[in-house]
């Protein structure tokens, strides 16, 4: 049976409204949304013993704990090698302000990383769009650092302990438990010796 002109034109519609619905679709899974401004800013990381392994084009940023954001790109800088290029591309109206820092943060036990935008102190002006946001620290490297004081102090601890109970401790505790015997064994020969006298003040005195 021949197709006709009105089933061709339906078909065409068809295909047409399929590829609308495909591509605004990935234009929504890339995190894309269609006319709405975006901020872009630019991370340079300059600490070499921090990594950005697990941060990758479309990890989210975040201001505070809220995502406002996503990395747009990560590269070595152009003009130094030693450098990390992270571009974050913000909603539209995100209050970063001149002394807000970019930290390095981790999503638990997956190794994905994000940025984590600090809200800056009150009345700082408010950087524009295309500024570059200065480096914070890593909250990783926070957090292997108080696993380091608390390893720390663990040990301390384990020193005391290990004092407390260690040969010269135990020695000096038998000396005194020796100096402690002997004392009462004086005391009680003292007692005994003046057993007699004692005996006779206590009837005078209840004599009295």
């Amino acid at each position: 049976m021949a197709t006709t002109k009105a089933q061709k034109v339906r078909l065409g519609l068809f295909v047409l409204l399929g590829l609308a619905v495909f591509f605004g679709g990935l234009a929504i899974l890339a995190g894309l949304k269609l006319g709405e401004k975006r901020e872009l800013y630019t991370v340079r990381f300059t600490q070499t013993n921090v990594s950005l392994s697990g941060l990758e084009v479309g990890s989210p940023v975040k201001y505070s704990g809220l995502r406002v954001g996503r990395v747009d790109r990560v590269g070595v800088a152009s003009d130094d090698v030693g450098v990390i290029e992270v571009a974050l591309s913000l909603d539209e109206g995100t209050p970063v302000a001149e002394d807000s820092k970019a930290n390095l943060g981790s999503m638990g036990i997956t190794g994905l990383k994000y940025i984590e935008l600090t809200r800056g102190s009150k009345g700082a002006r408010i950087r524009e769009s295309g500024e570059v946001i200065p480096e914070g620290t890593s909250l990783i490297d926070d957090l292997s650092g108080q696993a380091g004081d608390i390893a720390r102090k663990v040990q301390t601890t384990l020193d005391n302990v290990n004092a407390l109970t260690g040969p010269e401790t135990r020695s000096q505790i038998r000396s005194i438990l020796d100096k402690t015997d002997r004392t009462l064994g004086q005391l009680e020969g003292l007692i005994e010796e003046n057993r007699e006298s004692i005996r006779t003040l206590s009837q005078k005195l209840a004599a009295t």
